[in-house]
């Protein structure tokens, strides 16, 4: 079992400090579910936030969680995976995939359809889908927000990227701060990230 902690994750991005207070907000709603999967957990950031009886952690590079697993007391379900390529074992209740389709030098952006098709049916019947993405590509978004209306009852997108560049800590978080209400006063950004949470999978 997996309680929430919620630890502040500490970054000189404003933009990222933003998308965090998102995640928060929305897990926080979210409550307690069956199972994660935490697709390109890396080394298992936000595994303190996931409030579940079980966690599975999938990377493409199994040797970045392990380390971090090998100091934790709570079981840790890891596999090696690249999401491009298949959908999970398994489905889960929540599946979570954020800093990955953002242009990483270990993520193919030609393969992001793909790559959202597998998260989509890796979701179960009732589960809730939380990811971001970078493009510049309006009408992919369109297209995506029918498509994931189509699969789920609830759909959010926002759009961001304000203030996306390094400066001094605790700075950031101030003006991540500032950026969370202005988002919550119905901002509308015209950045070219998206996050996006969609919620209570229809089959």
């Amino acid at each position: 079992m997996i309680y929430p902690r919620f630890h502040y994750i500490r970054t000189p991005r404003p933009a990222k400090d933003l998308l965090f207070k998102l995640i928060k907000n929305d897990l926080k709603k979210l409550g307690r579910v069956n199972s994660v999967g935490d697709i390109g957990c890396a080394e298992l950031a936000f595994f303190d936030w996931f409030n579940c009886e079980k966690y599975f952690a999938y990377d493409i590079d199994i040797q970045r969680p392990e380390k971090i697993a090998n100091n934790l007391q709570e079981e840790i379900h890891l596999s090696e995976f690249d999401i491009t390529k298949n959908k999970t074992d398994k489905k889960h209740s929540l599946i979570f995939c954020i800093q990955v389709m953002i242009g990483n030098i270990s993520f193919d952006m030609t393969e992001i359809e793909n790559a959202i098709s597998n998260l989509i049916k890796s979701t179960k019947k009732k589960g809730s889908l939380i990811f971001n993405l970078k493009t510049n590509d309006h009408n992919f978004i369109e297209n995506l927000r029918l498509e994931l209306e189509e699969k789920f009852y609830n759909v959010k997108i926002i759009r961001y990227g304000e203030f996306n560049f390094r400066i001094r800590y605790p700075l950031s978080r101030i003006l991540g701060t500032i950026l969370f209400w202005i988002y919550k006063l119905g901002f509308n950004s015209n950045k070219n990230r998206y996050y996006i949470f969609a919620e209570n999978r229809k089959d």
